[in-house]
């Protein structure tokens, strides 16, 4: 006769892994939140810099109009006077409504250009933002391989899958 007793003993090889597992994805999921969040503030520099660049936009096509305004009247005058043809004063007037379509078309692009930033930060309602400051622009020559280098230390991307591949190898053990 024989009699046989069994109990589940812990394997401990199989909780270090285990925590191995867990600690992975949760260093993933906290680099995947730091890419969106590097992706938000990306888009919002974008808005930002699209929103400067539309008002500069703006000023020159005003300046513009105004130029075609003082034409405008000097073709009128010359054509009274009858030294001038009447087809100047239509150019001259032509080109001055064509910047008045430009100049509305791009007030529509500062007023969508500030809900989309609104809606990328957050906010409920679409709150009209002052005009941006002039950007200051700086020379910027980077070396090719630094910023590889950089990307792969920094970039959070690289790092969630760095982990996804850890915590898929500490499954596999």
């Amino acid at each position: 006769w024989m009699y046989s007793v069994s109990q589940t003993l812990p394997f401990f090889v199989k909780f270090d892994l285990k925590q191995k597992m867990a600690t992975a994805d949760t260093e993933g999921a906290k680099a995947a939140y730091e890419a969106l969040q590097l992706r938000i503030i990306a888009r919002v520099k974008e808005f930002y810099h699209d929103l400067s660049l539309t008002y500069r936009n703006l000023d020159l096509v005003r300046e513009r109009a105004s130029l075609f305004l003082r034409i405008e009247e000097a073709a009128l005058a010359r054509y009274a006077a009858g030294t001038a043809p009447q087809t100047d004063v239509v150019m001259a007037q032509t080109e001055k409504y064509m910047l008045r379509e430009r100049e509305a078309m791009l007030l529509q692009k500062i007023q969508s250009i500030e809900a989309m930033l609104s809606l990328t930060v957050g906010r409920e309602t679409i709150v009209p933002l002052e005009r941006p400051r002039p950007l200051v622009f700086e020379a910027y020559d980077p070396d090719e391989a630094e910023l590889i280098k950089k990307a792969y230390t920094h970039a959070p991307e690289v790092r969630n899958r760095e982990k996804m591949v850890a915590a898929a190898e500490a499954r596999i053990a």
